[in-house]
Formats: C-alpha cells, sequence, structure tokens
C-alpha cells in the first residue's frame, strides 16, 4: 500500500474516531444545541442550507484563487531576480525579511480603508499574505542549488536563464513547496476574516451573520467546511509536490513539510539598517509628496507627521494599549508553546506515536485559526482569557511540529555511542536537545508571528483593549490616522517580540 493511500485510510478512521466522540459527548453531556449539537443536527443544517454554503464556500475560493495565484506569480519571480543578482539580493532580502515579521492582519484594515470594503481588497491581501512566504522560500530553494552542477554548465558555456530553468528551480521546487503550503491557509484565512470584518458574502460573512443568530449546528457547519476547504488546499499541494520529479539525491530535498525560515542574513543590526532604508526613503518620498495630495486622498493615505502626531498626541493611549496587547500575547503564546513543546516531544520520541499523529499534526497547521473565532463567541464569555485562549491555539501547531521534528534529529551514531557507553537517560535528553534546538526554535519564531497575529484577531473579537482594538476603531471610524498608527505600532511590537526570540537563539551556545 502506497504512503498516500495509507495515509488517506489513517485520515478516515480519525475522522470517525472524532464523529464517534463527537457523538458520545453531546450525548453523555446532554448539552443543550445552541453549545454542542450533534453531528446529525449538523448534517441536517448542512443538507437544509448546501446551496448557500456552496455559493459562500465559490465566492471565498475565487477571491482566494485570485490573490494567491498573483502572490505566487510575482514572489517567484522577484525570488529569482532576487537570488541570481547579488546587490538585489543585499537590498531587497533583509526589506523581505522584515516586513514578513509583520503580523499579516496590521495590513487588512489599511487595505480597506484605501481600496474600500470590496473584493478587491480581500484580494489584495490574499496576494500580500501570499507574496512573503513563496518569495522567502523560493530564494532560499534557489540559494540551496548544487554548485558543482552549476559549475558544469558554467563549463560548456550555459547561459544564466539555462542555469535557473536546468538547475536552481528545479532544486528550489522544495522549498517552493513549503511556501505554498504555509501560504495557502494564511490566506485563507485573511481572505475570510476580511469577509467577517466588512463583507457581505462569502464564509466569513456567512460566519459572521450565522454566530449572531446564534444558529449553532450551522455554524458548525461553515466552520467544519473552512476547515476542510484548508485541509483540501494541502492536500492538493502535497499531491501535486508528489507528482513533480525531482532529483533529491543531488539537490538534498526535504519531504516539503516544513517551515519558511525568516532571518537576517550576517550582523543583525547591519541588515537591520539596510532593511530599515527602504521605509525611511519612503516615507521621505511620502512626506514630501503628501502636500500635492487631493483631499479625497489624504483621507486615505495620511502624511507621515501627521501619523507621528497622533502617536505622540495620544502616546499614554498606544503605551496602555500595546500592553494589553502583549499581556494577552505573553499569557497565550507562553501556555501554547509550553503544550506544543509537549505534545512534540512525545510524538518525536515515540516512533509509533509519530507515525500515527505525525502528519494530523502537519495537516492540522493547515486549519485557519479564524475557524474557531465564531464558536469561541458562543461557547466562551469575551475577555481577556478567552483572547489568551486563541493566541494559544495559534501557537500550539508550529511549536508542536519543530518539536517532533527536532526530538528525531540526534544522529543514529551519536546515539548508539551514548548507548555503548550506558549513558543515563537524561543525559540522552540533553543530547537529543542539543540537536533539536536549531529546529525549535524555528517553530518558536513562526509561532510568534501566528501567535502575534492571532492576537490582533483576538483583540477585534473576543475582547476590548489592545492595539488591534485600536486599529480596528481607526478601520470604522474613517480615521486614517489612527490606523495607521495603530498598524505601526503593532508591527513595531511584532518584530520587537521576534527579535527577542531570535536574540535569545543567537545566545545560547552548545
Amino acid at each position: 500500500m502506497s504512503r498516500w493511500s495509507s495515509g488517506g485510510l489513517l485520515a478516515l478512521a480519525s475522522v470517525a474516531t472524532a464523529l464517534v466522540l463527537w457523538t458520545g459527548a453531546a450525548a453523555v453531556l446532554g448539552l443543550p444545541d445552541l453549545l454542542l449539537p450533534s453531528p446529525v443536527a449538523v448534517a441536517a443544517a448542512f443538507g437544509a442550507n448546501a446551496h448557500s454554503i456552496a455559493a459562500s464556500v465559490a465566492y471565498t475560493a475565487a477571491e482566494v484563487a485570485v490573490g494567491w495565484t498573483i502572490g505566487v506569480t510575482v514572489g517567484v519571480a522577484l525570488a529569482a531576480a532576487i537570488a541570481l543578482s547579488p546587490a538585489a539580493s543585499r537590498l531587497g532580502y533583509p526589506f523581505l525579511v522584515v516586513v514578513r515579521l509583520v503580523p499579516v492582519v496590521v495590513f487588512l484594515p489599511v487595505l480597506v480603508l484605501v481600496l474600500g470594503p470590496t473584493a478587491a481588497s480581500r484580494a489584495a491581501i490574499a496576494v500580500l499574505v501570499t507574496f512573503f512566504p513563496v518569495t522567502l522560500a523560493t530564494i532560499e530553494g534557489l540559494r540551496s542549488t548544487d554548485g558543482d552542477r552549476l559549475a558544469t554548465l558554467s563549463v560548456v558555456g550555459a547561459s544564466r536563464w539555462q542555469q535557473l530553468r536546468y538547475v536552481r528551480l528545479p532544486d528550489a521546487l522544495p522549498a517552493l513547496f513549503t511556501g505554498l503550503t504555509v501560504s495557502a491557509p494564511i490566506a485563507v484565512q485573511t481572505v475570510v476574516l476580511a469577509e467577517f470584518l466588512v463583507g457581505n458574502r462569502g464564509i466569513g460573512a456567512a460566519l459572521q451573520a450565522t454566530a449572531a443568530r446564534f444558529e449553532t449546528a450551522l455554524l458548525f457547519a461553515y466552520v467544519l467546511v473552512l476547515i476542510g476547504l484548508g485541509i483540501a488546499l494541502f492536500g492538493l499541494l502535497r499531491t501535486v509536490e508528489s507528482a513533480v520529479r525531482w532529483d533529491a539525491a543531488a539537490a538534498g530535498v526535504a519531504d516539503g513539510g516544513g517551515t519558511v525560515t525568516a532571518d537576517l542574513p550576517g550582523n543583525p543590526a547591519t541588515t537591520a539598517v539596510v532593511a530599515a532604508a527602504p521605509f525611511g526613503v519612503g516615507a521621505l518620498v511620502w512626506q514630501v509628496a503628501s502636500g500635492a495630495f487631493p483631499r479625497d486622498l489624504a483621507l486615505f493615505l495620511p502624511a507621515p507627521l501627521a501619523v507621528g502626531r497622533t502617536l505622540l498626541d495620544a502616546a499614554g493611549l498606544f503605551v496602555g494599549a500595546g500592553t494589553a496587547t502583549l499581556l494577552t500575547f505573553t499569557i497565550g503564546w507562553g501556555g501554547g508553546s509550553l503544550l506544543g513543546l509537549a505534545v512534540g516531544a512525545v510524538v518525536g520520541l515515540a516512533p509509533r506515536l509519530r507515525g500515527l499523529l505525525g502528519s494530523h499534526v502537519v495537516a492540522a497547521r493547515s486549519v485557519p485559526d479564524v475557524a474557531v473565532v465564531p464558536l469561541f463567541l458562543v461557547w466562551f464569555r469575551v475577555g481577556p482569557t478567552t483572547a489568551a485562549l486563541l493566541v494559544a491555539v495559534a501557537a500550539v501547531f508550529p511549536v508542536a511540529l519543530a518539536a517532533a521534528d527536532g526530538a528525531g534529529r540526534l544522529p543514529a551514531r551519536q546515539y548508539d555511542l551514548l548507548r555503548s557507553v550506558g549513558a543515563p537517560r537524561h543525559r540522552v535528553l540533553v543530547a537529543r536537545a542539543r540537536y533539536a534546538l536549531p529546529q525549535l526554535f524555528a517553530g518558536l519564531k513562526l509561532s510568534v508571528v501566528g501567535g502575534f497575529t492571532a492576537t490582533v484577531i483576538a483583540e477585534w473579537f473576543l475582547t476590548s483593549d489592545g492595539l488591534g482594538v485600536l486599529l480596528l476603531q481607526g478601520m470604522t471610524d474613517t480615521n486614517p490616522e489612527l490606523t495607521y498608527a495603530a498598524a505601526l505600532a503593532l508591527a513595531a511590537l511584532g518584530m520587537a517580540l521576534y527579535g527577542v526570540v531570535a536574540g535569545v537563539q543567537r545566545r545560547l551556545t552548545w
């Protein structure tokens, strides 16, 4: 039986087990359908509303497809240009890394403010969130090309285009597919989130309306459809990836379920200055040109000095909101990371569990975090605890995947050597931790980005304090200065949190 066939049977068995547990919980707990409808009630709601559900899925899928396709195309093209040009690499790569660290949801209110609550703004956010992981992953893939093969082509006078076509791009395919699998659920999440906020069609708008009416059975149906859409995209990409053939031995190909790294090359201070330079130049040009803006355009694109004055005049408000955001993130991310570390360690150290649960943990990563927001609105009281719980959900899977992968990184020869000298179990665990640290920190850094994004989402729907609230308030009140000031504060805080984790990693020496 093939790997994919056995994986499909395992997935079906998992779904069947989940349905049995769900049915048993609904019967034993005796909760009303308002809180926990049975699978039968959800199926009935799905059947009664199949036409409207299908229309919502088609509308959302079209928005995601347009934005994701454009983002992938532009990302691959730019990655090729950066990888082939040393000057573009020195200037462009640090800039891309820094922007990638900004929570993607920060851009959503800004795009809605500029483009309006239209399909264009939702497609634009899908382009944006797809572009960065695909570009960074493709650059890493193009840089990992086998030098001997390139040298062989150079000897026969092959052009740069021929080297790109016959060596670099084929060798970059595994990394490219990693970027694709990372970007797909993010694109779905942000489009659904935009529909949830300001849309009148699509899955997000349907989730919002259904939650407001407390039609929990139908709400579960929409949530399951959204989860199914995320997993279907993941499965489609993995199927396409398995159909693409490349020389794994020559290219050093990984399995394709990896992560997109986002580290600044070289000296962090130097590269940070290089990355910040385009922002400074852009802000200067923006300020100079703002005097010529029509008044209507200034309502959507305020001058940098106006945004700065807003930050200074309301410094106390932003400090208080930032503190609330930091507290929500710290509690949620800390709890989720610890849980993810425990789950990943158990899965990674137990070979049978690794085979049984590993693929499902990877697939669960493809489920958009926003899928659980409507359920939280129905199940829990709105407040900081519920917000922290959503952040924890977002932080669990990147850390669990990294910990599970890292736990198996101890080379077999070293493990056999430790056993031959009778090393105590705790010493063996220390040795495993040494080899697991790079992968674990990669997961922690990804969880910082995902957890901070979930913090902003939580502040929009599950609490009434934080920088996310100010960001949303600026959009709804058509206050561009407040919107841009809150976005800037969130971007700075998100990058600072990422920098703390990256700094701890750099200081740890083994």
